[in-house]
């Protein structure tokens, strides 16, 4: 990917959080038909993102949260994976654990960049900004390059959905547990927190973790389903906005491991 097209959807990303930002204390919630809150905010944003892509990527995919996917074409250089507001719920209670996320895949639809911005989410009011661009090793937390943290195993803290313990038996763990509401902020915690070790994902959308899969991959953790299997995307998946496989695991392979010996999903009993 071009620099100078990654640099303008960055700033575009931060213009888009600004303005939600900006706006959350002015939101009138509505429901989706799964039961999962929606406002607008999560419209705008999408929009404008699907519009930038358009006019800037017009050869490449996307695919929103809150947009239908259209011509979606096989092999193209890129597919743009948006999450407008993750962690809407929080969003729409004030709360400050939400993101504005793009994950980038290649033509393999493998996860390779990623942009996002969670403008209250961090230490002061600085806020976080992660990126990562197509072609590059390289992970910059707020403009700093990202230097991977060593972490225990067993894992001594993890971050985890709030859907997690209807779906994984986690009762071997001992040690503490972190929960935001946003899927993509929970799976980047082992990469911007030191002691959190790892990661627990439930049953989710590709959105909800396609930008910060690229992050943690490139940064020597692994992320796979419950079942060992990696976590990948399909067509199918992308198109028909349908959920992932199953409960996944992220962290350090020796945390993983143990996460797979210990934390039992009850699908997989």
């Amino acid at each position: 990917m071009e620099q100078k097209l990654f640099d303008a959807l960055v700033e575009e990303v931060k213009s888009c959080a600004a303005f939600a930002c900006t706006n959350q204390t002015k939101i009138h919630l509505s429901y989706k038909h799964d039961g999962s809150v929606l406002t607008e905010s999560d419209l705008a944003v999408s929009e404008r993102l699907t519009n930038f892509f358009k006019k800037n990527a017009p050869d490449c995919n996307v695919v929103s949260e809150e947009s239908p996917t259209e011509n979606f074409r096989d092999g193209a250089p890129y597919t743009f994976v948006i999450d407008p507001i993750d962690g809407t719920d929080s969003y729409s209670q004030g709360i400050d654990t939400w993101c504005v996320s793009v994950g980038i895949l290649d033509k393999d639809l493998k996860p390779v960049g990623a942009v996002i911005c969670a403008p209250r989410f961090g230490l002061a009011s600085e806020g976080i900004l992660v990126t990562t661009c197509p072609g590059s090793n390289n992970v910059f937390v707020n403009g700093r390059k990202a230097v991977p943290y060593k972490h225990n195993t067993p894992p001594k803290q993890m971050a985890l959905g709030s859907d997690t313990l209807k779906q994984v038996d986690i009762s071997r763990y001992k040690g503490k547990l972190r929960s935001y509401g946003s899927s993509i902020l929970h799976l980047l915690s082992p990469v911007l927190f030191f002691n959190i070790d790892a990661t627990l994902d439930p049953l989710c959308f590709p959105w909800d973790i396609a930008s910060s899969h690229a992050v943690v991959l490139k940064m020597g953790l692994k992320f796979i389903y419950a079942s060992g299997e990696d976590v990948h995307y399909t067509k199918e998946i992308l198109t028909k906005k349908t959920m992932m496989k199953m409960s996944m695991f992220c962290g350090s392979e020796e945390c993983v491991k143990w996460m797979q010996e210990n934390l039992i999903p009850y699908s997989v009993k």
